[in-house]
């Protein structure tokens, strides 16, 4: 009976240490773009709010979070997207029932989330090496955050 209460109490302490990436994230949300330590990417994104209204970001991807600001001067990020539980593609990649709405694709990806339950996000680039570069950017970060837990 002692040992079930041991493991139970230190089962109870697990999430007090993961709690250590929430806090790294809200302080990250308090820093303007220079204070984000050694981000993986960073740049302008817009995002598909609605359905036909893109509002430009500039966007600071670190350790599979994606931290918004208004703009790149900003003194602290408005959200901060934990990219867990999400993957990127290529809108021109997506049959079109999967589309949420109709438009250019030539500089669209997309984060799907794994779930039914979260939401789609979709995101435009100024060019397609913009592109490239944010979609490898995010499926690293991704991938290596999933490896690390």
């Amino acid at each position: 009976r002692s040992r079930w209460l041991s493991a139970l109490q230190h089962t109870c302490s697990i999430p007090l240490q993961r709690d250590m990436w929430i806090t790294f994230v809200a302080h990250n949300l308090n820093q303007p773009v220079s204070g984000v330590q050694n981000p993986e990417h960073s740049g302008y994104l817009s995002r598909l709010e609605g359905q036909s209204s893109w509002i430009s970001y500039y966007c600071v991807l670190k350790d599979g979070c994606l931290y918004s600001y208004p703009n790149d001067t900003s003194p602290s990020a408005i959200g901060a997207f934990m990219l867990q539980g999400y993957g990127v593609s290529d809108l021109a990649k997506l049959s079109p029932s999967e589309r949420v709405a109709p438009m250019d694709e030539r500089h669209v990806f997309v984060l799907n989330p794994y779930f039914d339950h979260h939401s789609k996000f979709l995101f435009k680039t100024d060019n397609d090496l913009s592109k490239r570069d944010w979609v490898n950017a995010l499926r690293l970060s991704i991938n290596q955050w999933l490896l690390a837990d």
